[in-house]
């Protein structure tokens, strides 16, 4: 478990740091026991008040205990769970690791992990677009816009990370369409664009949002062995 956030109220006072309790309950032999991890209030705290809320962030993660028991393509990790067996060392390594630090161009950060990145609005809308082509004579019904303008639809948004361990998802909010766009990472100037693929295009996902009528799309950038990187969304001419 990692608390990637916590602020809490207690009787009008703000508390920044998380309790826990860790409790034993069953001792099956020399250094095996099951163990209860709770968050608890503070222990000066007797009861709560009309008032007090808790906000925090929990991940739940599941790691393999040694190199033998992982069966992924991260070959980072495969040594650091042979160099380090059964330790508490692979939860911290995630936790410190995937503590991020993201700046965008041409969108904005709304949470650090996972990173969700909010694009501009576009030049012109993609209900604009439409509702003017809609008013086209029905001898232009099969005009189509020029190449050169399409991108103008769909903004290009570059993220700059700072850390990351593993494979960490990246999704980018309120585009007007769901295709036509690239992933790349910028690899000492030159754009490489991003293929995960196993069976074609199927590495990505798209969700519409019915209320914004926007979409987002979703990957999961490799970011093991990359102190920082750099990661460009655009639109394919």
């Amino acid at each position: 478990m990692v608390i990637r956030s916590y602020k809490a109220k207690f009787g009008g006072k703000i508390v920044s740091n998380p309790s826990i309790s860790l409790s034993v309950h069953n001792v099956q032999g020399p250094g095996k026991m099951d163990i209860d991890g709770l968050v608890v209030p503070p222990k000066d705290l007797a009861q709560f008040q009309p008032g007090d809320r808790i906000d925090m962030e929990l991940e739940w993660i599941t790691v393999p205990r040694n190199a033998d028991e992982y069966y992924g393509p991260n070959e980072a990790l495969r040594q650091h769970l042979a160099e380090s067996p059964r330790s508490w060392k692979t939860i911290h390594r995630e936790a410190a690791g995937n503590d991020l630090t993201v700046s965008a161009t041409g969108g904005v950060v709304t949470h650090r992990y996972p990173i969700f990145i909010e694009a501009e609005e576009p030049l012109v809308s993609m209900d604009t677009v439409k509702g003017l082509l809609n008013k086209l004579p029905s001898s232009l019904a099969t005009f189509t816009l020029p190449a050169r303008v399409v991108p103008w639809l769909r903004p290009s948004v570059t993220v700059d990370i700072k850390g990351g361990v593993g494979f960490v998802p990246i999704r980018f909010d309120r585009l007007p369409i769901a295709d036509g766009y690239r992933l790349y990472e910028d690899v000492a100037g030159k754009l490489v664009p991003l293929d995960q693929s196993a069976h074609g295009n199927d590495f990505w996902q798209a969700e519409y949002d019915a209320f914004t009528k926007t979409y987002s799309l979703t990957y999961n950038l490799p970011l093991d062995g990359k102190p920082t990187s750099r990661w460009v969304l655009k639109a394919e001419k």
